[in-house]
């Protein structure tokens, strides 16, 4: 079987750790390899989005010395250049000056406008892209994707049997699943597991709620101990104590609790209402998903949802609202950040908590009647503690019948009014035990102290002094696993 691979993340230790972890799997099977490499011809990568020369040069080093050090040497390797493209496309690309004008750009049947603007939305962190930075930096992006898809193209029409793809959502690898997609290449997904040891390679989209979704309930089919032992149900239950208590240590967990013990605000304390809490996500985080642009365009924008929901005076009148602003929104664009601001100060009679105001929202949770969320996996960690949980639009956990998903705007409003009670906690835990153990561990790659080798040397590239360190390193952790083994023996 011939087998292409395409990472273009070899400045991350991790990801470039799967890359090789993939390439010696393939070639215990027997498979031809090729791996596909970037040498300075990306206008952006997720791990140089601003292009940086330097960052170039670091990681066409850290290609070379893997190269030679770390992958099967019957691995083949294509540099991928970029193609010229012709005047008529470069003209189209220069004529494209608002956001809606690039999200609509297809090239082919390649949705290329939209891959950029997931690019230029996880680079500025707003959903809001101005006009200048599409006609600059979305054009360069752009342009690059196109002339990288037409390299790629070339390079895989050599009669590929499967290909793996890091990641998938930017421009920078939209542009390979694009050209193995129009020639009818199957296309293998790998990003990160649920720990540090562990990725994830999946036929299905990974930036698609749905696809996640498929993996979730396929994983609680097929785990036996879920089913009869209920062992993964304790196992779910540990991991929301340990997101609850700031303990979480699988990779897709940030910590926003630290420092987070202030009181509630007093307003919560003195009402005589049930209180409806609203739980906001990271906006920028979801908005380039499929599953989004296909939900009810009443849940679209979020941030006109939940100016809709404090102007419903049904609403208002039945309940005190209470808006917990994502912690991540702190890091919010300036644009993204006028929007918050104005729903804070046009709406005086709803108890807002900003992103930097460090209130438990678990004690948020706890005080609440009702909680509702757009896509925040508080949504569901509230299930377990027993409040009823509306969900409006879709995220992860959707689909599991933990959450009321109300199909449009209405329908929430009739679901909020009538008291709605609380659902079954069984999906919940469906998704916490694939959160906590999802992925498969590393074949032939060693994991230390979040470090990777393999084969005795360190992944990532080193300077000949810091090399002597890791090797000290590993020395060490050599002799202490032999004696520990001894001792247990």
């Amino acid at each position: 079987m011939k087998v292409a691979i395409y990472g273009p993340v070899s400045l991350w230790e991790y990801h470039h750790a799967t890359t090789i972890d993939l390439a010696w799997r393939e070639h215990q099977a027997g498979s031809e390899i090729v791996l596909m490499l970037c040498r300075e011809a990306l206008a952006s990568c997720p791990a140089n989005p601003k292009n940086l020369k330097r960052k170039c040069l670091d990681c066409v080093n850290q290609n070379k010395y893997s190269i030679n050090s770390h992958f099967p040497l019957e691995v083949k390797f294509s540099w991928i250049s970029p193609s010229e493209l012709d005047k008529e496309v470069k003209g189209e690309i220069k004529s494209i000056k608002t956001q809606e004008e690039l999200e609509a750009f297809n090239f082919g049947d390649w949705e290329a406008g939209k891959a950029t603007l997931s690019h230029l939305i996880s680079e500025f962190r707003s959903v809001s892209i101005s006009n200048e930075i599409v006609q600059t930096e979305g054009a360069k992006i752009l342009e690059g994707a196109v002339s990288f898809y037409e390299s790629a193209k070339r390079i895989l029409s050599e009669g590929f049997e499967k290909i793996y793809i890091w990641g998938g959502r930017r421009a920078s690898e939209s542009c390979v699943i694009a050209a193995a997609t129009c020639l009818g290449i199957p296309i293998f997904y790998y990003e990160i597991g649920s720990s540090s040891s562990k990725y994830n390679v999946s036929k299905n989209f990974l930036h698609s709620f749905a696809g996640i979704q498929k993996e979730i309930q396929d994983w609680s089919e097929s785990n036996t101990s879920f089913l009869m032992q209920n062992m993964s149900q304790i196992s779910a239950q540990e991991y929301f104590q340990r997101i609850r208590e700031g303990r979480g240590s699988d990779p897709h967990y940030r910590n926003f609790l630290e420092g987070f013990d202030n009181s509630l605000p007093s307003g919560l304390k003195s009402t005589n209402k049930p209180i409806l809490s609203i739980f906001t996500s990271s906006a920028w985080e979801f908005a380039m998903f499929p599953d989004v642009k296909r939900t009810s365009e009443d849940f679209q924008d979020a941030y006109g949802l939940i100016r809709r929901i404090v102007n419903d005076q049904v609403i208002t009148g039945h309940y005190l609202l209470a808006i917990r602003w994502h912690p991540n929104l702190r890091n919010a664009s300036g644009d993204e950040r006028q929007l918050m601001s104005d729903i804070i100060s046009n709406s005086p009679w709803v108890v807002h908590v900003s992103p930097e105001d460090q209130v438990n929202s678990y004690d948020l949770v706890n005080c609440s009647d009702v909680i509702v969320s757009t896509g925040s996996t508080i949504g569901l960690e509230s299930v377990v503690m027993g409040k009823p949980s509306i969900l409006l639009g879709v995220a992860q956990y959707s689909g599991l019948d933990s959450v009321y998903e109300p199909l449009d705007y209405e329908e929430f409003s009739q679901v909020v009014l009538n008291n709605p009670k609380p659902l079954s906690k069984t999906g919940a835990y469906k998704w916490a035990d694939w959160m906590g153990n999802f992925g498969e561990n590393f074949h032939f790659v060693k994991v230390l102290d979040s470090s990777y080798w393999i084969n005795g040397k360190r992944i990532k590239y080193r300077k000949a002094w810091s090399r002597l360190i890791d090797i000290w390193l590993n020395f060490k952790h050599f002799v202490k696993t032999k004696l520990l083994s001894s001792f247990i023996h």
